[in-house]
């Protein structure tokens, strides 16, 4: 008898164990696994080779049809709005202005792209990913320099301390060929195509931070063009179309050359009529 009630208290201790462990287990928080990140189009090895030759071509070829370095501008005036522009902008300090423009535009841009497009694909899609990743932004930056330089040469704008006369305090006082590559500006496009395609992959690939990289991509690039007319090396046109140019590369080539691989099936509807006892109607299944 006695033995029979150890049984009986062993079950139910047993028992009880059971929906305490089943009642801790739904009053924990459930810890959320990444989400997955969307998979591209065109990044299979063989595309990705092919894209990366390409854009090293395109920009090869821009520079070797480049005119020479200009010795002498061919556009050497400036206008009312660069002038107000620079009236606001300009530093007492040119100097300081510039190397605080290149620390954001070839320091904080470049490390910003790597952090938002490295670690989230390393958690979600592995080092393939985080590949893919590099290789479609190495690509917009490239074809965003060769753009860059060839125009420089060919515009031959003279830069804002040039045609003001204080070329010497500038941070290109001892290089006599920077004098006249104002247009466009380099580090305003090379800014604006880190951030841009570091935002675009970031929300084709559906990763969280992607509001995050647009907001700090913003300000890095946003910064970086105020600093280069604070510097005195560029009027705002200059930085307006190195923004224009580097933000059209930095956005088109992922977006139109990488967008989201369809799922299959999906945005395909399928209407099924509902005939029954008292019901009628139709009922719509799909993939979004």
């Amino acid at each position: 008898m006695r033995a029979l009630s150890s049984l009986r208290l062993r079950r139910a201790l047993q028992r009880l164990g059971l929906v305490l462990s089943l009642l801790l287990g739904a009053a924990r928080p459930a810890t959320a696994a990444p989400p997955p990140s969307h998979e591209l189009e065109h990044v299979d090895t063989r595309f990705l080779a092919f894209e990366l030759g390409g854009s090293l071509v395109f920009s090869g070829v821009l520079l070797l049809a480049a005119p020479p370095t200009p010795a002498a501008c061919q556009w050497c005036t400036s206008n009312g709005f660069d002038e107000a522009f620079r009236d606001l902008l300009r530093s007492e300090s040119p100097r300081a202005a510039a190397g605080l423009s290149h620390a954001l535009s070839t320091g904080a841009g470049p490390a910003l792209a790597l952090g938002a497009l490295v670690p989230p694909a390393l958690m979600t899609g592995g080092g393939r990913e985080a590949l893919e990743n590099l290789v479609i932004a190495f690509d917009a930056v490239t074809v965003t320099f060769g753009l860059t330089q060839f125009t420089k040469h060919v515009a031959a704008r003279a830069r804002p301390a040039e045609v003001h006369g204080v070329y010497p305090a500038t941070e290109y006082a001892n290089i006599e060929a920077q004098r006249f590559q104002s247009f466009f500006s380099g580090d305003t496009s090379l800014a604006f195509s880190l951030a841009s395609t570091a935002t675009t992959i970031s929300f084709l690939r559906g990763y969280p931070v992607a509001p995050y990289v647009l907001g700090m991509g913003s300000v890095i690039a946003f910064g970086t063009a105020g600093l280069r007319i604070a510097a005195d090396m560029h009027f705002a046109t200059d930085v307006l179309t190195g923004a224009a140019v580097g933000t059209a590369v930095g956005f088109g080539m992922p977006y139109f050359i990488h967008g989201r691989k369809r799922v299959a099936g999906a945005g395909d509807l399928m209407l099924i009529p509902r005939v029954g006892a008292g019901e009628a109607g139709v009922r719509v299944l799909g993939r979004f």
